[in-house]
């Protein structure tokens, strides 16, 4: 049984940047976009990458894959952020009944630093036949 699975997505927000430059820049394929102007649930241009799924310790060599696949392109990912956009990895974390987790160490985090990329994590614990603090 898994301690966990996650999903991660790399995300691009700005308040009118073009969302396929985004892609034609990194060679990746969006999920989803929208261009300015377009009426979504917050304003501004939006972009997401395909999910990388994966289980336990795979949530670290999936981080560190994105950080090696933006790497050259730092100075775009800077011109991006400078200008008023956030890019983040989006980690959604499905935890098991199982006790686990991960450190994430100042080297992948200071590769994403370096890259201007956030980190999000949204957690999602599993669902419990009792409630521990029930009286």
């Amino acid at each position: 049984m898994e301690i966990f699975r996650c999903s991660v997505n790399l995300r691009f927000r700005h308040p009118d940047f073009d969302p396929q430059a985004i892609s034609e820049t990194l060679g990746i394929a969006p999920r989803v976009q929208w261009p300015a102007g377009t009426k979504k649930y917050k304003p501004g241009s939006y972009w997401t990458s395909e999910s990388v799924k994966g289980e336990d310790g795979a949530l670290l060599d999936i981080l560190a894959s994105w950080a090696e696949k933006l790497e050259p392109h730092k100075a775009f990912l800077e011109q991006f952020t400078s200008t008023g956009g956030n890019v983040e990895l989006y980690v959604s974390w499905f935890t098991s009944e199982r006790s686990g987790g991960e450190t994430l160490d100042w080297k992948l985090l200071g590769r994403l630093a370096a890259l201007r990329i956030d980190l999000s994590l949204d957690v999602y614990a599993p669902e419990s036949t009792s409630d521990a603090l029930a009286p």
